[in-house]
């Protein structure tokens, strides 16, 4: 008898999935005197609506972000963490529209009335730490104001 030839039998190789970055937390801060956002990035006193929005501190995990309506929010993804309550929606119209960090965090309404303050007097980094606790700090890193926040 003549010997038949065998297939050898194929192997299909699996995809080696490619793995997806996870964000590394880490402490994000900005001095006074020198706000920025992802649409306003030359540092500022203050930030002004309409155009200043969008990102102000990413610390990998969360980000504090100046929505067009006035609101200051600390999110992680979707998750809101701390909010300002200072949106167009929350005051009838009349939300933020300046937000500056001179010693204390504050927000202003169209009217140049404070509607929202940290109330520290010599606040000189406002943090979100890699924790996203978002904190004002006096120069010897003292904490003034925090939101007392957590990642989830």
């Amino acid at each position: 008898p003549i010997p038949t030839p065998t297939d050898t039998p194929t192997t299909t190789e699996t995809p080696t999935p490619t793995p997806t970055a996870t964000p590394t937390p880490h402490t994000a801060e900005v001095l006074v005197n020198e706000l920025t956002s992802t649409n306003h990035p030359q540092p500022a006193k203050c930030l002004q609506l309409p155009g200043d929005d969008g990102v102000v501190l990413d610390n990998g995990l969360a980000q504090l972000i100046w929505r067009g309506d006035g609101d200051l929010v600390l999110m992680q993804g979707s998750t809101l963490l701390w909010e300002s309550f200072t949106s167009d929606n929350e005051l009838g119209g009349n939300g933020g529209r300046e937000l500056c960090f001179p010693s204390s965090l504050t927000i202003q309404n169209g009217s140049k009335i404070t509607i929202f303050s940290t109330q520290t007097s010599d606040g000189k980094i406002l943090r979100l730490d890699a924790g996203c606790n978002l904190a004002v700090l006096s120069v010897s890193d003292s904490v003034l104001f925090q939101t007392n926040t957590v990642c989830d």
